[in-house]
């Protein structure tokens, strides 16, 4: 009973949240996002997840330099919440500039299915939108939230985008695999702890991996593909979608799947060393020591 209350209750200041960004234009939407969570995030316990992070990828780095990553971390992730009610509206499109729609073609040429990569970097709810754009509908792969009723009302906003929402498990694998096989194109965020993953390095040190999309990948002979989508300035995007990555195969299948991974968490990495303030520091994204 306690549990259902919270989550009403949750629920019903995360709706409020929602509505109010969208009666708002998306600037002002995005810019009062930014500063309530700038103002709360760096004192809540699970920044300390963050610092912890930062001090293990960079331990030379400063104090300074931590909360200044930490603090700008969390006012680009509350701008991204404030822009979940605009993410399919006519004003965000032209604040988008798109690389690589070359790949974009050379996809749709193919006729073949496609895996997306990406992480919680960015505004990665935008990477839908951009394909949809390009003729080019994507499917998604998320982790459910943990309130029902807050996850219902993000998957209502991210399907006005996606074409498709699979939670992540085995129980949506079939569906995944389905749609692949049909010529679809799925995205995965890579960058979260699987405990029953296998272990690659990450900046440096192992971190359990999901191994699925190389799984899926090599099973079915369609490529991966990095896409990001760097916030530049308060509202403005610069979106990249990179050439097809190549992984050499050879008939050690597990080792093949290992160093595809090892690849991929490289792409992240760089990406992350880029921006740092742009990716979510307080995942447990390695085991404790």
């Amino acid at each position: 009973m306690m549990e259902r209350m919270k989550h009403a209750l949750e629920a019903f200041a995360a709706g409020a949240l929602f509505l109010l960004f969208r009666l708002l234009p998306l600037d002002a939407a995005s810019a009062l996002g930014g500063t309530l969570a700038r103002a709360v995030g760096p004192h809540l316990r699970v920044s300390g997840v963050a610092y912890d992070n930062l001090s293990n990828v960079f331990p030379d780095i400063a104090r300074e330099k931590s909360a200044a990553i930490v603090t700008g971390m969390w006012e680009h992730f509350g701008r991204i919440a404030a822009e979940y009610p605009h993410l399919a509206g006519r004003a965000v499109w032209p604040h988008i500039a798109v690389e690589g729609t070359e790949h974009i073609e050379a996809l749709k040429a193919s006729g073949k299915g496609a895996i997306f990569i990406s992480g919680h970097f960015g505004n990665w709810e935008l990477s839908p939108r951009i394909l949809k754009e390009y003729g080019l509908p994507m499917g998604v792969v998320y982790r459910a939230a943990n309130n029902p009723w807050v996850d219902s009302m993000i998957c209502y906003l991210r399907g006005r985008t996606a074409t498709a929402q699979y939670a992540k498990g085995t129980s949506d694998a079939i569906g995944i695999v389905r749609a692949l096989k049909r010529g679809e194109v799925v995205g995965f965020l890579v960058d979260q702890k699987m405990n029953d993953g296998i272990p690659v390095p990450f900046f440096g040190r192992d971190a359990m991996t999901a191994p699925a999309v190389a799984e899926f990948a090599f099973k079915l002979g369609i490529p991966i593909v990095p896409m990001r989508v760097v916030r530049e300035n308060g509202t403005h995007f610069k979106a990249t979608v990179y050439a097809p990555l190549q992984f050499l195969h050879t008939d050690d299948h597990a080792r093949d799947v290992h160093n595809a991974m090892l690849k991929i968490n490289s792409v992240l990495e760089g990406w992350i060393r880029e921006f740092p303030e742009q990716w979510f520091w307080v995942h447990r994204r390695w085991p404790k020591e």
